[in-house]
């Protein structure tokens, strides 16, 4: 018992890997800019509503993501966000949430 309980407190004690990388922040203008906040705010409150700031479904595997998004760090979220943008555009929301 004493074992299993030190197995189970190392698994949550010690972060991922995919929550201690860090990742390259998008530019600023990109961050701040009027589509992108309507984005986050649409798709998740700004994070208040969803942990998946950007909506990332389909999206999430094709910006590079493992998993799902509402998993990822915001740093992984903002930076995939920001490679699936540099790829599509904003047509990668527009359809779904009027942010265009």
């Amino acid at each position: 018992m004493r074992f299993l309980l030190i197995i189970v407190c190392a698994l949550v004690l010690i972060p991922s890997a995919s929550a201690t990388r860090k990742w390259p922040s998008p530019p600023a203008w990109w961050m701040n800019s009027s589509d992108m906040r309507c984005v986050r705010t649409i798709e998740s409150g700004n994070g208040r509503t969803s942990t998946n700031l950007y909506g990332m479904l389909d999206g999430w595997a094709v910006a590079g993501g493992s998993g799902s998004a509402r998993y990822a760090s915001y740093a992984e979220q903002h930076y995939r966000a920001w490679l699936l943008w540099k790829r599509f555009g904003m047509r990668a929301w527009c359809p779904w949430d009027g942010c265009c």
